[in-house]
């Protein structure tokens, strides 16, 4: 389960898809780049530096920091708003503008809608961050990137060959007993985790994240290094199915795999207050980063 179904040529195929195809989007690369320093432990003076390589990025940085999501900082150079932000605050940035502006790039399907993903994405983010923090779990950022990027392969699929997509839905939708996995396998030769997990290995986002996200549907099967952080994005994920927050609409909510609540020592109630929370601070935040940092 979770493995690559096909051997080589399905590891070949996804690779074609993220490689042919990284999407482009304003300030994206020198994003990426800050989070990679970020993530080094490099300082503040270093994150400045490759910033100011792309204006855009810079000024995007300062007017997220004065925006009213932080109630209208008064910062005015970019060294002053990375201070500000914090490292943390500031790879949430980086990685919500990544995720929102490549699905922006994404042609419209019957089955894809990259608003709905987009939302999705960022509030699977903080939910599975809030989670996190709930339990007290080491090092929350990297729930939030496993949430962020976890479906990030509906969105490679839905650049690249959208017209699967619908095909995926179709094929659910008539096979309603088939799991999803092998639904998109039948379709694709592959399921969207897979090729999530190739995307973000390509970002050297880190093996735990990569292949919890790999298994963040069947999280029984994931590394031990990486189960933790799986059962976290599945129980998130789940809970945003449940309220209707799909990364692609006209599937069906995948089941949940109830000893992952176990495993983490969680019940559905202690965190279901976490919805509506999250969604509004997903909302507020998106709006913040588009409007400041993709304008």
């Amino acid at each position: 389960m979770g493995q690559d179904p096909n051997g080589n040529i399905a590891l070949e195929r996804m690779q074609y898809i993220v490689h042919r195809g990284s999407p482009r989007f304003v300030g994206a690369v020198g994003a990426m780049k800050v989070v990679q320093l970020i993530d080094s432990g490099e300082p503040v003076g270093t994150i400045v530096l490759q910033a100011e390589k792309s204006a855009e990025l810079a000024e995007g940085i300062v007017r997220l920091a004065r925006s009213p999501l932080y109630e209208r900082a008064e910062v005015k150079t970019l060294e002053a708003a990375v201070e500000f932000l914090g490292y943390d605050e500031l790879r949430r940035a980086m990685l919500t503008l990544a995720i929102s502006c490549w699905a922006e790039e994404c042609p419209v399907s019957g089955a894809y809608d990259p608003f709905a993903f987009r939302r999705r994405a960022v509030s699977h983010a903080l939910l599975a961050d809030a989670i996190a923090k709930r339990l007290k779990l080491a090092e929350p950022t990297k729930y939030f990137v496993a949430g962020m990027f976890s479906d990030v392969g509906y969105m490679f699929i839905a650049l690249h060959i959208p017209f699967v997509i619908d095909h995926i839905a179709l094929t659910k939708s008539r096979t309603p007993n088939v799991p999803l996995r092998e639904c998109e396998e039948r379709c694709l030769g592959f399921a969207h985790s897979d090729l999530s997990a190739v995307a973000c290995k390509e970002f050297s986002l880190g093996e735990d994240v990569t292949e919890a996200i790999r298994f963040h549907h069947e999280p029984s099967y994931a590394p031990e290094g990486s189960k933790v952080i799986a059962d976290v994005v599945h129980v998130s994920s789940y809970m945003l199915d449940r309220i209707d927050v799909l990364p692609v609409k006209s599937l069906p909510v995948a089941p949940v795999d109830a000893s992952a609540y176990s495993r983490i020592g969680l019940h559905p109630d202690d965190v279901s207050v976490l919805e509506e929370q999250v969604l509004q601070r997903a909302d507020e935040f998106l709006s913040a980063v588009r409007t400041s940092i993709a304008a």
